[in-house]
C-alpha cells in the first residue's frame, strides 16, 4: 500500500473536523437536553462549509499551495460533482417541502440547510478519498 499523498492526507483531516464538529453539535445538542440547535453553530458551520464548498477549491490550486496533476483535477471534479448533485437535489427537496407545507419556519429551513450542506460536504470528501484509493 502506497503511503498517502499530501491530498489524501488534506481529506482525511477534513473529514476528521467534519466529524469533530458534528459531535461537538450532538454534544451540545445533549447538555441542553433540547431539541433546538443553537443558531449560532448552525450559522457556523454554514459559514464553514459555504467556505470550504465554494471558494477553497478554487484557491488552493490557483495559490497554489500543492502540487497536482490531471488526476487530482478528475478527482477534486469527480467529488465536487457528487457534493452537487446531493446538494442540487436536496434543495428542490426542500423547494417542495416549503411549497407543501407552507407552515416550515425559517428555523426550520435553516436546520435543513445545514444538514444538506454537511451531507454534501461529508460525500465529496468520501467520494475523493474512494477515487485515491481506487486509482493507486
Amino acid at each position: 500500500m502506497n503511503r498517502p499523498s499530501y491530498q489524501e492526507k488534506c481529506l482525511y483531516v477534513e473529514l476528521l473536523g467534519t466529524v469533530v464538529f458534528l459531535g461537538e453539535l450532538l454534544a451540545y445538542r445533549t447538555l441542553l437536553d433540547s431539541h433546538a440547535l443553537s443558531e449560532a453553530l448552525c450559522a457556523y458551520g454554514i459559514v464553514y462549509w459555504g467556505y470550504s464548498f465554494l471558494v477553497n477549491r478554487r484557491l488552493r490550486f490557483r495559490l497554489g499551495d500543492y502540487l497536482i496533476d490531471e488526476r487530482d483535477w478528475w478527482i477534486e471534479s469527480k467529488g465536487t460533482r457528487v457534493a452537487h448533485m446531493i446538494l442540487s437535489t436536496g434543495v428542490i427537496v426542500l423547494l417542495i417541502r416549503i411549497k407543501n407545507a407552507p407552515t416550515l419556519s425559517a428555523t426550520g429551513i435553516f436546520k435543513r440547510l445545514f444538514i444538506l450542506l454537511v451531507i454534501s460536504s461529508a460525500a465529496r470528501i468520501v467520494q475523493m478519498l474512494r477515487l485515491y484509493r481506487a486509482s493507486e
